[in-house]
């Protein structure tokens, strides 16, 4: 494969550039590790409400509504109905009490549900 200045020729050099950030456009802080290991892990629909929650800061609580996320991200009904149970299966989500949850942004370990009664 021939050699692209320190890159071959199946590759793309890529310029990032960002829109400005105030109080009115924000930036997400997202662990890198987790975001790159959801988009191994979860299907397209349930990465974008993987998303959805990510963008969030650290604790941080809201009713979740399936209209808002169609709005933010574009996935259906029942699209968030299937994310939502694929985030609560791989453990993403996890509920600590009737009706609350708690967004992880890796999966954590299925034994920390073991004591909800």
């Amino acid at each position: 494969m021939e050699l692209y200045e320190n890159s071959y020729a199946n590759q793309k050099n890529i310029t990032v550039h960002k829109e400005n950030c105030d109080e009115n456009e924000l930036y997400a802080k997202i662990n890198l590790r987790a975001m790159n290991h959801a988009m191994r892990d979860l299907k397209a629909n349930t990465y974008k409400m993987w998303c959805y929650f990510a963008q969030n800061q650290n604790s941080y609580s809201f009713w979740l509504s399936p209209i808002d996320v169609h709005n933010s991200t574009g996935i259906s009904r029942s699209s968030y109905h299937r994310a939502l149970t694929e985030l609560i299966e791989k453990f993403y989500i996890i509920e600590d009490s009737k009706n609350h949850y708690i967004f992880y942004e890796s999966p954590q370990d299925e034994r920390k549900t073991d004591n909800k009664e």
